[in-house]
């Protein structure tokens, strides 16, 4: 090129080839859990796109591990579009690498592109999970419902406001909190609903927020309309939040509003009702009407929202974050039983099992 321009001879670059040649791939965002159980039916959502010249054809989606087949299904290549198909792991416990892909079609232009490997950890124990609640609403027991059917929690149920002789009558309650540092580290994951700040010692709120950031565990913040988070704001379970607490007291929504996920959550098993992305935004509009939402400031860096109000694009309604060694989580809503109507507890369970999935098994 330099002897062509020293001559000052004029040159015309042509391209060679297929502008877009035919092909089909899998994009990097497959949706499945990091942790799965033995025997459990573990969903895998991933998105596909093909060029115009194969849309129409028919191809097999498989998951594979260690050349074998777990499942597969045929799917007809629509240009993008998103598929689900589920597998039950043969294996107990270790890791698992799953292969996910469409076959190769003749004419491809390459079938590198065709399959994602993906490592998942398989366990066979029990989450435990501590739950404190105040009265107990609405959204509490449904909860409480869907964690006793899940085979692999281990729950145990602490109600502030509610039936003092609940712990006498079943060992599923507990009659007050861990009252050592030990005690508190023996659960996985902890759930704070509507209880006020002062119920906790500070001692307590300290262990807490060392079993999230030392030991790996995880806490979640359920909103009430009473004490949660707002009662939070001074202690050391706000810098647990991937929200920031500033100004306290609650903002009136409009009638209309209600969760809109984002793509953020469109990527995570947690927020993945549906398979299809308009059916699983509809399917998130059940969750109204919302009332009211806690007064926030934004979220903290490096936090994840998965879902934000249809009326306030800004707002966290549903984040999470990395916090030392574990993670936390931050519902702005006890109004999420509303996922309920009409589909029973297909939407509500799994949303809530999914979450405490992944919170705890970091």
């Amino acid at each position: 090129l330099e002897a062509v321009r020293a001559l000052g001879a004029p040159v015309f670059p042509l391209g060679i080839g297929t502008p877009r040649p035919d092909d089909v791939r899998l994009l990097a965002s497959v949706v499945l859990p990091e942790t799965i159980f033995p025997k459990d039916k573990v969903p895998i959502r991933v998105q596909i796109e093909a060029t115009p010249g194969f849309k129409g054809r028919e191809v097999e989606l498989s998951v594979k591990a260690a050349g074998r087949v777990l499942a597969s299904k045929p799917i007809t290549l629509q240009g993008s579009q998103f598929e689900e198909l589920s597998f039950v792991p043969e294996q107990k416990s270790g890791l698992l690498k799953l292969d996910i892909g469409v076959a190769a079609l003749a004419g491809e232009a390459t079938a590198e592109n065709n399959r994602l490997t993906r490592t998942v950890k398989v366990i066979d124990e029990k989450i435990k999970v501590l739950y404190v609640e105040g009265k107990p609403r609405w959204e509490y027991r449904y909860l409480r419902a869907a964690l006793l059917r899940d085979h692999r929690m281990a729950v145990k149920f602490l109600l502030t406001e509610g039936d003092t002789d609940l712990a006498k009558a079943s060992d599923q309650y507990i009659d007050k909190l861990p009252v050592d540092e030990k005690s508190t580290f023996d659960f996985d994951m902890v759930i704070l609903g509507d209880v006020p700040a002062s119920y906790f010692s500070e001692a307590q709120l300290g262990w807490l927020e060392k079993l999230v950031r030392d030991k790996g565990g995880s806490l979640l913040m359920l909103a009430g309309h009473q004490h949660a988070p707002m009662s939070y704001a001074d202690t050391p379970i706000a810098k647990l939040l991937p929200v920031k607490l500033a100004g306290g007291g609650r903002e009136i929504v409009e009638s209309g509003a209600h969760p809109v996920v984002t793509r953020a959550g469109l990527q995570s098993p947690i927020m993945t009702l549906e398979a299809n992305e308009i059916d699983n935004q509809d399917a998130w509009k059940l969750v109204k009407p919302l009332y009211d939402v806690p007064r926030v400031g934004g979220v903290r860096p490096g936090a994840m929202v998965l879902a934000t109000l249809s009326t306030q694009p800004e707002y966290p309604f549903i984040a999470w974050q990395r916090y030392g060694s574990g993670k936390t989580m931050f519902v702005a809503s006890d109004q999420l039983w509303r996922l309920r109507f009409k589909r029973g507890d297909q939407y509500h369970a799994h949303f809530w099992s999914q979450s405490i999935q992944f919170l705890a098994l970091s």
